[in-house]
């Protein structure tokens, strides 16, 4: 979900979960990917995928 355009706080209310959950579950996958923001994210992802 984090990859795709999206506003924020749209997975959160998607999946029924608070947007702080998201917040930090986004957190814990950014650390994890050792990526800093959800830009980094898509960006890692698609040369993953490439």
């Amino acid at each position: 979900m984090a990859v795709r355009p999206r506003p924020s706080g749209h997975d959160g209310r998607e999946l029924f979960v608070a947007e702080s959950t998201m917040k930090t579950h986004s957190r814990h996958i950014y650390r994890k990917i050792g990526v800093d923001n959800k830009q980094a994210l898509r960006t890692s992802v698609n040369s993953y995928r490439a």
